[in-house]
């Protein structure tokens, strides 16, 4: 199977979560001040807490395939922040993933991504030449052990760029 990366945007990734771009996110709470804040662009919900973390991922090159794919059923993640853009896939929240009805999306660096409970998805893939790409995951303390949903797939699936 190989899948085609798509132009991500508010509308073509609504199935899956919400984008934000920082340089386009609305209006600051205190226009015109030297420091602008742009409070609360990308909630997210989990259970089991009201901690989350902070974790860091740094992603080196690999081939535009992919054989593994995950889920969390009661915690939304956020990630983006990368200093490099990146393609990353996401399939819609089913039971089992149904690997015909995955989706490629490409993220531009520095906007965030945020994966609804449920969808499929796993680390993107850095979309130019660069060695590495470094960026941020936002979830609850011990959800990889917790609340993941692991699939090894057995015809790894071919990104087309």
């Amino acid at each position: 199977m190989e899948l085609k990366v798509e132009r991500l945007s508010t509308e073509s990734f609504e199935e899956f979560g919400t984008v934000l771009d920082p340089y386009n996110c609305g209006e600051p709470i205190n226009p015109g001040t030297p420091i602008e804040y742009f409070n609360d662009r990308m909630p997210l919900t989990f259970a089991g807490g009201s901690i989350v973390t902070l974790s860091v991922q740094f992603i080196h090159p690999r081939p535009f395939q992919f054989d593994f794919t995950e889920a969390h059923d009661d915690t939304e993640e956020l990630f983006g922040g990368f200093n490099s853009d990146l393609i990353f896939h996401v399939g819609p929240a089913t039971p089992n993933p149904d690997y015909s009805t995955f989706r490629i999306f490409n993220l531009p660096k520095y906007q965030w991504i945020r994966v609804k409970k449920g969808v499929y998805h796993e680390c993107p893939f850095i979309s130019g030449d660069e060695k590495e790409a470094i960026g941020w995951v936002i979830l609850p303390p011990y959800t990889a052990y917790n609340d993941t949903r692991e699939y090894q797939i057995s015809d790894p699936i071919e990104i087309k760029v």
